[in-house]
């Protein structure tokens, strides 16, 4: 790689996850569609494989995949996620900056450019990145931050560090992190583990000492959590999710977690 490791050692694809995935003939990695047994090329995934910091196989093909599908520097995605506003061909932040980091850092700044232009057009709404249409995602903005100090656009990477500091509070339930700014459930106990990780990364990057200060008060607060937090989080995200959807379409919904998960 041309620069440094990656800013942290949790990245948003499969492979970390524990989501099922596969590789296909070339070597370039699908991952299971949620709800579905179809298994797509889903750019947040092949970006995630390149990035991470254990040295697989497969990483020029899953490149080249990046480079050959570029479309005027998007990538439209074929399936759609649900729960989500979105349709075929939709365009989202979180793929956009994973896949600029990856092009990048092996030294292809051109197209790297390409991709970067789009988020900026497509997914930016003036004061956050959107990971999916209309949805802004804590992690997936944050990514996209790190994309910027990849690309060095710090014009960017200024702006959005501003507004970043400013809606935390908006995720901050305390001793532990929101995911999203939809529903507001609070995050999984993986999703919570990435917002430490990315916002203490952004303090060692971050020269602004009231910024720092600010965001380790936060990172403080919720390393703090426990197995009593984590069980009563999960008690209110259930709760929520049961009053959005009730008790049946919540109950077919986890079926169908299940299904995917297990392929039967």
């Amino acid at each position: 790689m041309t620069k440094k490791s990656y800013y942290i050692d949790i990245l948003p694809g499969d492979l970390d996850k524990g989501s099922p995935y596969r590789f296909d003939d070339d070597g370039v990695i699908m991952t299971k569609i949620p709800y579905t047994q179809n298994y797509h090329y889903h750019v947040t995934s092949i970006a995630s494989y390149i990035l991470s910091k254990n040295k697989k196989r497969y990483i020029g093909d899953n490149i080249k995949w990046l480079i050959e599908n570029i479309d005027d520097g998007c990538y439209h995605h074929s399936f759609v996620f649900p729960f989500y506003p979105m349709t075929q061909g939709w365009v989202g932040g979180l793929a956009q900056a994973l896949a600029t980091s990856a092009l990048v850092r092996y030294g292809y700044q051109d197209e790297a450019e390409l991709v970067w232009n789009c988020l900026k057009k497509h997914c930016y709404n003036g004061t956050s990145i959107e990971e999916y249409p209309g949805v802004e995602i804590l992690n997936g903005w944050i990514y996209g931050i790190f994309a910027s100090l990849d690309i060095g656009d710090t014009e960017f990477y200024n702006e959005n560090i501003s507004h970043l500091e400013e809606r935390l509070k908006y995720y901050d339930l305390g001793r532990w992190s929101r995911y999203d700014n939809v529903d507001g459930f609070p995050s999984s106990l993986f999703y919570h583990k990435v917002h430490i990780k990315q916002l203490s990364a952004l303090i060692d990057i971050s020269k602004d000492v009231s910024f720092k200060k600010h965001i380790k008060e936060i990172v403080d607060r919720w390393k703090s959590y426990n197995l009593f937090t984590l069980y009563m989080n999960r008690l209110v995200r259930y709760h929520m999710i049961l009053k959005k959807h009730g008790m049946i379409d919540t109950y077919r919904r986890y079926k169908k977690r299940h299904r995917w998960n297990t392929g039967c």
